[in-house]
């Protein structure tokens, strides 16, 4: 297996997008962790804190994720870093028994899965709007053709 760093992102030959979902994992993970005193901070409001969470930590959580190739593990391991940092917002223990359900009620986030999916979506159709001769267009075009038998 090779692999290498192209645009900030690990690009590896197997199909498999795991290393890249682990490596932006623990890159955000250190993010969170840095923003610890923002996290505490009582004079912040909580629609403060989400979209500080939103631009410094999913953004860099989620760049170039509509290009992975996901497995269950790999969206299971993203949704729990998300629910994780959610609870770190809300200066929630372990201990303190609050279910995942109240925690998304309370911030109103989005799930990881279904924001990827819709940026998924938005490249399918930019993809589709791109003239007949350029590369992209083609290769989905074939992909289509395929898929139907032609």
């Amino acid at each position: 297996m090779t692999k290498f760093t192209y645009l900030g992102s690990d690009v590896v030959s197997s199909s498999s997008s795991t290393p890249e979902v682990h490596r932006r994992i623990g890159l955000t993970n250190s993010i969170v962790g840095q923003l610890d005193g923002v996290w505490r901070n009582r004079r912040l409001s909580l629609n403060t804190k989400l979209r500080l969470y939103m631009s410094l930590v999913q953004s860099v959580l989620l760049h170039r994720s509509e290009t992975w190739t996901l497995t269950k593990a790999d969206t299971a391991r993203l949704q729990a870093f998300h629910v994780k940092a959610q609870w770190r917002i809300l200066n929630i223990k372990w201990y303190d028994f609050v279910t995942n359900d109240s925690v998304r009620r309370q911030t109103k986030l989005t799930d990881l899965p279904l924001i990827i999916a819709d940026r998924r979506h938005s490249l399918l159709g930019h993809v589709c709007r791109l003239p007949p001769d350029v590369p992209a267009h083609n290769i989905l075009q074939h992909c289509v053709n395929l898929s139907q038998g032609r």
